[in-house]
């Protein structure tokens, strides 16, 4: 079955560059919420700094820095979804990935890694353009770090951008944290706070200092949860996709109870917006006027054949800007939990026994995609995650997928 627009209530084609194959699929017993807590780095991987620039060019860096990582904390969006879904289509269609446009496929969405990666070339950029030589000269200094050289979860590695220097680091971590910021050696930096759609808050904290051995190291660990710390190193941009994003999408997990079924963990996209009144209780930062939030996180559960959004109670379903929607929320069907902070809108689906979706999940369908719309998320996010999870169950119904 075709699932398309107007199925939840136009066939469609999806259009995916051609590149290069990878048809191995890797078995792991990881769990799959973002932050993983059990696949550190070394603590003793450690990095070459540059020496420090002067004040001044200090100062301008920092500042393209910043406007580089709101440019993409404002456009670019979070996603596990789309790097899995974009290998998903190459191969039910025998095409091959191109590594070299795999990111730019998923636009504007991109894992932790994939924004990095278009961060790392913008700021290169940016910095090599700069009028001023003596700025210029610092584009090299721009490099992708990672927590991991190879992976084959995309729960167990992180990505970002840094600039090192002997006296402080200047990190851009799109996916946690929407402004650049800077670390003094032997100092420390703590971001946002996050409440992912399962599971407990998390905040991280990235630390730079000289190891025992003389040694730069730059980790992130958790404020709140018990886990070590993951060391980031320079990653090359150029092995990135097959080293890392390649063998982290094709992820399988064995379903719990159930004999010769392996399915993809859960997906998530989070998407930023833009809130018009000053939030009490989300994590904000100004911009253009108004309040740059993590505002809606959507994941797509293949084992329980759900799909789930979180949207904010206090900061905007009880405001202004989201109240037409409610009493809407009672029309979900009792499948909506209420929080003191966030709503959690859950459609459960009969992928398991059945493709055709019944009349109920195309209405419940149709009011998830009018409400992350709200958001700024396209309805085809939805329409693909459900054509997704109909697909998976397909062999375990007898169908081809």
């Amino acid at each position: 079955m075709e699932i398309c627009k107007e199925t939840i209530p136009t066939s469609r084609s999806c259009n995916w560059p051609l590149v290069r194959e990878v048809n191995d699929l890797t078995l792991t017993e990881d769990d799959d919420t973002f932050m993983s807590d059990g696949c550190p780095a070394s603590i003793t991987a450690s990095i070459l700094p540059r020496a420090a620039p002067t004040p001044d060019i200090e100062h301008q860096l920092f500042s393209i820095a910043s406007g580089v990582a709101l440019d993409y904390a404002e456009d670019y969006q979070w996603s596990s979804f789309h790097s899995w879904y974009a290998l998903e289509q190459a191969k039910s269609h025998s095409d091959t990935i191109n590594t070299d446009t795999y990111w730019d496929s998923v636009r504007p969405f991109g894992s932790c890694l994939g924004v990095s990666t278009h961060i790392y070339h913008a700021l290169r950029s940016v910095i090599s353009a700069h009028p001023n030589p003596k700025v210029a000269a610092y584009a090299d200094t721009v490099q992708l770090m990672t927590s991991t050289q190879h992976s084959d979860s995309e729960s167990s590695y992180h990505a970002i951008i840094a600039l090192c220097f002997a006296t402080h680091a200047i990190i851009i971590d799109h996916a946690l944290h929407p402004e650049a910021f800077s670390i003094p050696l032997g100092g420390e930096f703590t971001m946002h706070a996050f409440l992912p759609a399962y599971g407990p808050l998390g905040q991280e904290r990235y630390k730079y200092f000289l190891a025992a051995d003389d040694k730069y190291v730059l980790v992130m660990e958790s404020m709140l949860k018990s886990a070590p710390p993951m060391s980031m190193t320079p990653m090359d941009v150029a092995l990135s996709v097959l080293q890392l994003a390649i063998p982290a999408a094709l992820q399988v997990k064995p379903l719990k109870g159930e004999q010769d079924v392996y399915l993809p963990p859960r997906k998530n996209v989070t998407m930023r917006a833009l809130m018009d009144e000053e939030p009490s209780f989300i994590p904000f930062t100004p911009l253009h006027g108004r309040y740059l939030i993590d505002a809606c996180s959507v994941q797509v559960s293949f084992e329980d054949a759900t799909i789930s959004a979180q949207v904010p109670r206090a900061d905007w379903l009880d405001r202004e800007q989201g109240k037409s929607w409610r009493g809407v929320m009672g029309e979900f069907d009792a499948c909506v939990e209420k929080g003191e902070t966030n709503v959690l809108v859950t459609v459960k689906l009969g992928a398991r026994t059945s493709s055709t979706l019944s009349e109920r999940e195309k209405m419940q369908l149709g009011m998830l995609c009018a409400l992350v719309e709200e958001f700024g998320m396209d309805r085809e996010v939805i329409v693909d995650m459900v054509a997704a999870v109909v697909g998976v169950w397909a062999p375990y119904r007898g169908e081809s997928a």
